[in-house]
């Protein structure tokens, strides 16, 4: 029973390690993209299909560095095998969407990646990278 209980632990500590990891990336792209926002100042793109697809290939980009940097599972050998694939991206969703609104309280500019369909696209891509090509 312990190691059932064990095994559970370390799995949700995955999700949520795994689920960080991408809004860690997607918080350092969001400050990237303010940075070149203040340098270039520029209109933004209207199409909200076109965005989402926009943030599912930069999450795509980020997932690819992250296996360079981390080219290993979190979880070795997960009991269900691209579960990440749903938890994963609604975390990162959530986590955007709470950065986006701490953000609105200090009457600050948000992006669109602080939202959680944004999030959620970024973190899917991310998602789908790591699954397809971490060993």
């Amino acid at each position: 029973m312990e190691d059932l209980i064990g095994e559970l632990l370390g799995w949700i500590l995955g999700e949520i390690l795994e689920a960080l990891f991408g809004f860690l990336l997607g918080a350092v792209l969001d400050l990237l993209l303010r940075a070149v926002r203040e340098v270039f100042n520029t209109t933004e793109i209207e199409s909200p299909g076109l965005a989402r697809l926009g943030y599912v290939l930069l999450g795509g980009l980020s997932g690819g560095l992250s296996v360079f940097l981390f080219p290993h599972r979190i979880i070795h050998n997960p009991r269900m095998p691209g579960f990440s694939l749903v938890v994963s991206p609604v975390l990162v969703g959530l986590l955007m969407s709470l950065t986006g609104s701490i953000l609105r309280r200090r009457n600050k500019r948000v992006t669109r990646i602080e939202s959680f369909g944004y999030g959620l696209a970024f973190g899917l891509g991310m998602a789908l990278i790591r699954f397809w090509f971490v060993k």
